[in-house]
């Protein structure tokens, strides 16, 4: 059985880099969509693991990148009801991170 807490760095990593390198490429292709639908799982994946070890202030800040993130692929692609979905899944997690700083 593979220890997965022994892993949660690993996967910081990966989102890290994942959204690291979307952000550098964003900047010269404001807007790419591709590199949007990249971003914003790795955003909200950050916002998880830092949930998850305690630290609740980058939780807000990583999961508040993934909304604004996701408005914007929903501004590319307002007819998109699976962007309005996630969308909306993603406020949920912000409001659940918001609600856990606070109580």
């Amino acid at each position: 059985m593979l220890d997965s807490k022994n892993r949660l760095p690993d996967a910081a990593d990966d989102y890290r880099r994942a959204a690291d390198l979307c952000a550098k490429q964003l900047e010269a292709q404001p807007g790419n969509v591709d590199l949007l639908k990249i971003l914003w799982p790795a955003q909200a994946g950050l916002g998880q693991l830092s949930l998850g070890q305690g630290n609740t202030a980058d939780a807000v800040r990583y999961h508040r990148s993934a909304v604004a993130t996701m408005c914007e692929l929903t501004k590319a692609d307002p007819e998109s009801i699976a962007w309005q979905y996630d969308l909306v899944q993603e406020r949920v997690r912000l409001s659940q991170v918001l609600q856990h700083e606070t109580g």
